[in-house]
């Protein structure tokens, strides 16, 4: 059984003051005394619908601040976590209505965490001979060598490697052609 202290030392405290975009727990009087226990209570679909747009007033104000600021380029990433951790303490209260964002969420960081493996495939593929076997060692560190999923993003980063290869034989093709006549 969750309490209302339980939920809320869940949620975290806020700490702007680090510059941590940290997320203020949605709060309406209506949760702490009505429901002293949150378990067994399905908050009411208005309290539910502020509880997510202000959660997602936060994560816009957020990301739009984070990708202004080119010093931490992986600020954004930070705070999707951070929200999708809080919204997924939200789901499991009670907060059925937020389960399509906490998918949403889950389903952004999964697509940037494939797409910075696929960042990190085609430096290996493209790195001097010396470095190629410290790539090939994370690899398999970050099990990556057995996860089908993996040999599919090798598979796409070959693919576009070629592509881009292709591309730039034929604009030297053109542009010789074009020198010659």
């Amino acid at each position: 059984m969750t309490t209302w202290a339980e939920f809320q030392a869940a949620c975290g405290k806020t700490d702007t003051s680090k510059g941590e975009y940290a997320f203020k727990m949605y709060y309406h009087p209506y949760l702490e005394s009505e429901c002293p226990d949150l378990k067994p209570f399905l908050p009411q679909p208005w309290v539910q619908h502020e509880a997510r747009a202000e959660i997602l007033h936060q994560l816009n104000s957020y990301l739009y601040f984070a990708l202004k600021n080119k010093d931490d380029p992986w600020g954004p990433i930070k705070i999707v976590v951070r929200a999708e951790k809080l919204v997924g303490i939200y789901v499991d209260a009670g907060f059925d209505l937020m389960q399509e964002l906490h998918e949403a969420l889950q389903h952004t960081l999964y697509a940037a965490f494939r797409l910075v493996r696929r960042q990190f495939i085609k430096r290996a593929l493209l790195a001097p001979e010396h470095e190629v076997e410290l790539y090939d060692k994370h690899f398999r560190e970050l099990g990556w060598s057995s996860d089908p999923e993996s040999h599919e993003d090798l598979a796409a980063v070959k693919r576009h490697l070629c592509e881009s290869r292709s591309l730039i034989d034929d604009l030297k093709e053109t542009t010789s052609a074009s020198a010659r006549d």
